[in-house]
């Protein structure tokens, strides 16, 4: 876990981080690694071991090894969160990156808390302490220490699934398909059936934007030459509504779009 978490912070800060020289500070430094390893692996190996339990923190907490391996386990990662945390905080130009940072940074801070309360409750029981306040400390770890990592797992995917999304086009293929239900006369002109065999393969080929686009000023110019009868307003807004596809995507195309339209 320490080892994994080490490596979020390396990537977060890498990817995250404005100052050049906290990207040198964080990474390539697996001595230093090492040396927070070895800090809780020592006083771990100290213990007087017991079998195998399910509640190994509770039952054997009072023995000072296994407070010390734990605390130290606990406020290790919680420093390293805490710099994920700190970092994932800030303005950002990209929306994708923006919504990575924010979860991951509160997947981070749910683990610091996380964290912190598992010290408390260690604490508590490791000086005899019981009660509503070790019971709610030992209740609250869970919840918030794996409900943190999962959030910061799925802050460290969205970028790739972002691309992956966009790599798809599903929102563009499904304007086409739109299109050519809405504008059946288009499959006739010449500038869309010169370049496409079916509607299959205008909705499943590759650049499906300048698939959309072509598609969009083929009907315009139906409009323009008078080819067309009244379109309906379901037809229109379905129009509408890819040119404002466009327009969002390629802002180049969306203003010649505009032109066009005007014209």
């Amino acid at each position: 876990m320490t080892a994994a978490v080490w490596l979020v912070r390396e990537g977060v800060f890498t990817a995250l981080s404005a100052e050049p020289e906290a990207r040198q500070r964080v990474t390539r430094r697996p001595l230093f690694l090492g040396a927070l390893l070895l800090a809780i692996t020592i006083p771990f190996t100290l213990q007087s071991f017991v079998p195998t339990t399910d509640a190994f923190v509770p039952e054997t907490v009072q023995q000072p090894a296994v407070y010390s391996y734990a605390t130290i386990y606990m406020a290790i990662l919680g420093d390293l969160g805490l710099s994920v945390l700190q970092v994932s905080i800030g303005p950002r130009d990209s929306r994708t990156v923006r919504a990575s940072a924010t979860v991951v940074g509160t997947g981070m801070g749910l683990m610091v808390l996380g964290c912190v309360d598992e010290i408390i409750y260690m604490s508590l029981r490791f000086l005899g302490h019981q009660g509503a306040a070790t019971d709610v400390t030992h209740g609250l770890f869970t919840p918030l220490f794996y409900s943190g990592i999962l959030l910061t797992s799925l802050g460290l995917g969205i970028p790739p699934m972002v691309r992956l999304w966009r790599r798809l086009a599903l929102v563009d293929r499904f304007w086409i398909l739109v299109l050519h239900c809405k504008f059946p006369a288009v499959r006739s002109t010449a500038k869309v059936s010169e370049a496409r065999l079916s509607v299959a393969a205008d909705a499943l080929g590759p650049r499906p934007a300048d698939r959309l686009y072509t598609l969009v000023i083929a009907i315009g110019d139906l409009r323009a030459a008078g080819r067309q009868a009244a379109y309906s307003p379901p037809a229109d807004r379905a129009l509408v509504l890819a040119q404002r596809r466009l327009a969002n995507t390629f802002e180049p195309l969306g203003l010649e779009l505009r032109k066009r339209a005007e014209i």
